[in-house]
């Protein structure tokens, strides 16, 4: 496996989702969605580098995305919360 088949589809894949997040209605989605996007660039920037420093950007990435989860999550949360419920949305949730 080379780098070209490897890494560049799934650039092409995260930069698909990148489109979609930032041009949606969602605002302080597409502000998360670029807060994170220059950190997969740098790692895919990096990748034929000494594994030290690339270890140091990875990182960066791991913990952009986990910031990146936690936001959606919380976003998530607010909607399912805020929203009126049906009885029979109430019967599954207690049932599972």
């Amino acid at each position: 496996m080379t780098f070209a088949t490897v890494v560049f589809p799934a650039l092409t894949r995260y930069n698909t989702v990148i489109a979609l997040l930032t041009l949606g209605e969602d605002n302080h989605l597409a502000d998360a969605v670029r807060k994170v996007t220059p950190k997969v660039t740098n790692v895919a920037e990096l990748a034929g580098e000494k594994k030290r420093k690339f270890q140091v950007v990875e990182d960066e990435l791991e913990e952009a995305i986990a910031d990146f989860r936690d936001f959606v999550d919380q976003r998530w949360a607010r909607r399912w919360y805020s929203k009126p419920r049906r009885r029979s949305d109430r019967r599954r949730i207690t049932s599972a």
